[in-house]
């Protein structure tokens, strides 16, 4: 019998942003504090004004500006930057669209240890964007991202599992990660969660919420 594939996120991390300077959003004498600190050459402010160029926050939305901004504090070495610029480049927004440049900014940064960074770049992997498709190397990836936290490689983690993609099937694995998954929110978690579960026996279902309790813990720990 055909085995039906759970699904995976397939979308890049979103954008990376930072909160506004008020619940009301930002007034002309914050913003313009900011274009002075961000000309100044400080990396956040750099960053955070290439996000209200690209949002719209306090002013009109322009992608262009926001890349230049985004290049300036990705330079500095500002990892959300660099994921914002490697989301340009691959989504063409605000500049020529170029996976490779993207892979190269996802690579970077994942390197670094930077989740959304470790996701995007196991996308690329599973997709064969920009690099041959490699399940295992997206696999690496999924976990590295998934131990961080971030509950869109958790669920992909649990599905990888789950299908048998890019590692050995492994139900209770992927149960465990669909519930650590949907405890962060992640949308597709607790379809997966419930689908998976038809399938397995309750000695399975009874060791996977034990191993969901570990892998939480696990979470905890490196967090602290």
């Amino acid at each position: 019998m055909k085995r039906t594939l759970l699904p995976l996120c397939l979308l890049p991390a979103a954008l990376c942003s930072l909160v506004p300077f008020t619940a009301e959003g930002p007034d002309s004498a914050s913003l313009q504090h900011l274009t002075k600190r961000a000309e100044a050459g400080d990396k956040d402010a750099q960053f955070d004004l290439g996000v209200r160029h690209a949002t719209g926050d306090g002013m009109p939305t322009d992608p262009h500006k926001a890349v230049g901004w985004y290049r300036r504090a990705a330079g500095k070495g500002h990892h959300k930057a660099q994921v914002n610029l490697g989301l340009a480049y691959a989504t063409g927004e605000g500049i020529d669209r170029d996976q490779g440049q993207a892979l190269r900014w996802y690579r970077t940064t994942a390197e670094a240890g930077y989740p959304r960074a470790q996701f995007n770049l196991a996308l690329c992997h599973a997709l064969g964007t920009g690099v041959p498709e490699d399940d295992a190397e997206a696999v690496r990836w999924y976990r590295r991202a998934a131990l961080q936290g971030l509950a869109e490689a958790q669920n992909n983690l649990g599905s990888c599992f789950a299908n048998g993609t890019g590692i050995l099937r492994d139900l209770v694995e992927g149960y465990a990660w669909y519930t650590v998954a949907a405890t962060n929110g992640d949308r597709l978690a607790p379809s997966n969660k419930a689908q998976l579960s038809r399938s397995m026996t309750p000695d399975e279902l009874t060791r996977a919420r034990h191993r969901a309790v570990a892998l939480r813990e696990t979470i905890r720990d490196r967090r602290e």
